[in-house]
């Protein structure tokens, strides 16, 4: 049995659920938490109880879930969007990915000097 650390605000469906025993090969066994964090260190305890990590959260955070859990693989799920008659959307689940590397590699095209009033700059001390 494979202890699934599960960070969400919602709980797996039946699909996520099934699609994990099959991705896992292995019945499983959720720990779901739904709280708010300002860092994947808060979820310490969690991840040195779980086998794997499944979650939902921004990417800043998403990287130090990868830190954290060292090795352990950490997953993040698809979702197909359907359309409904009246205009909402149903998930309806397409999937796991692991997520091996977090990386962002970007190339500035312009720069703009700051105005007179910008938050972040530094003032001379006189």
């Amino acid at each position: 049995m494979k202890k699934v650390l599960w960070f969400s605000r919602h709980e797996l469906t039946n699909a996520q659920i099934e699609d994990l025993n099959k991705v896992l090969d292995d019945d499983i066994n959720v720990n779901h938490v739904n709280r708010t964090i300002n860092s994947a260190f808060e979820l310490k305890d969690e991840v040195a109880d779980c086998d794997v990590a499944a979650v939902v959260m921004p990417l800043n955070l998403q990287q130090q879930m990868l830190k954290l859990l060292d090795g352990k693989p950490m997953l993040i799920g698809r979702n197909h969007r359907v359309q409904q008659e009246d205009g909402s959307f149903q998930f309806s689940h397409a999937g796991w990915d692991q997520v091996e590397k977090i990386e962002i590699v970007k190339k500035t095209l312009s720069s703009l000097p700051p105005p007179e009033n910008e938050f972040r700059k530094i003032k001379e001390l006189t």
